[in-house]
């Protein structure tokens, strides 16, 4: 038995053509902190863990239901608006600053919440987010809380909410429980950045039959063809990274991310550009390209200074709305 963590794994891979392939956090098992038997493929893995004969492995069933995120980006479509959507790590800087936070953004014009499930090894995050789920860690934070919070907001928020977690921490409950208690608390979709389509086929499969969209994320080593293959996989919407690397904010925006994002247009699914979106000025620069903007280590930064949240987003709003 053994950790699945190599200093191999975690190295890019852009002659694969995968989403990261310039990044520093695509890495086909790296974030399986499971024991598992050497040598024990990751799809298989998956497929374990869904224990549910039948169907296709490789990509699973496809969607039929119309989910909270597809009606929330076609209100916003026909308004002629960019959906908002913030990014929070669950119980920063406590559960009851991540409440507030929560409702902040809700308050300020946030069309979609992202929530962040805290992980020890999160290497799709930057310095920031790195900093806020270890500080959740340390305060006791789990999927299962998670889930439970959830489902106590729904009752008074109808707000599109979307979990962003690694895959061990699914694993660890297991993917048709997962799926089932999510959709009962309320969940609309689920990011998972260390994961790639082909790998996916169980996972799909549970949470298409709970109801809930599976994102996948592209970026600018992804190849176009591959582009437009990841968002015929995708559900609720794309999820464009501007930059290649981890999250976190930056003061400018490569000129290379916007022709990155013009390739995206006319994607069967919407699109929501993420990674590296500081403030007003970016979200606006990058909306007339996307149908979503998303910012997270920027809020962080601020519950971790302990500065408003709710002027921030308001700004945000302002910005896509002009």
């Amino acid at each position: 038995m053994r950790r699945i963590v190599t200093d191999e794994q975690r190295r890019s891979r852009p002659e694969a053509g995968l989403p990261f392939g310039a990044g520093r956090f695509r890495a086909d098992s790296s974030s399986l902190v499971a024991h598992v038997p050497k040598g024990t493929p990751r799809s298989s893995l998956l497929e374990s863990a869904a224990k549910s004969p039948g169907q296709n492995r490789t990509y699973g069933p496809v969607a039929t239901h119309v989910s909270r995120l597809e009606r929330c980006f076609d209100e916003l479509r026909s308004r002629r608006k960019k959906a908002l959507i913030g990014y929070l790590t669950a119980g920063f800087p406590s559960w009851a600053g991540f409440g507030r936070a929560f409702e902040d953004l809700e308050k300020g014009g946030a069309d979609v919440i992202e929530i962040g499930v805290p992980f020890s090894d999160p290497i799709a995050d930057g310095p920031t987010i790195q900093y806020s789920s270890l500080k959740a860690l340390k305060g006791g934070v789990t999927l299962k809380g998670i889930l439970a919070w959830v489902a106590k907001r729904r009752k008074k928020s109808a707000t599109p909410i979307v979990l962003m977690s690694y895959l061990n921490p699914i694993l660890r409950l297991g993917l048709e429980r997962f799926a089932k208690e999510a959709s009962r608390a309320g969940v609309d979709g689920l990011i998972v950045p260390d994961t790639i389509p082909e790998e996916t086929g169980a996972l799909r499969e549970s949470l298409t039959s709970a109801g809930l969209d599976l994102i996948h994320l592209v970026a600018p080593t992804t190849p176009p063809a591959r582009r437009k293959w990841v968002a015929s996989r995708s559900r609720g919407f794309l999820y464009a990274v501007s930059v290649a690397g981890v999250t976190g904010a930056r003061k400018s925006l490569p000129p290379e991310a916007i022709s990155f994002l013009r390739t995206l247009k006319g994607s069967r699914v919407p699109v929501a550009v993420g990674f590296g979106i500081s403030g007003p000025k970016q979200a606006k620069a990058v909306a007339p390209y996307v149908d979503g903007v998303i910012v997270g280590s920027a809020l962080i930064t601020r519950l971790r200074e302990k500065k408003p949240l709710l002027p921030f987003v308001r700004s945000l709003r302002r910005a896509l709305d002009k």
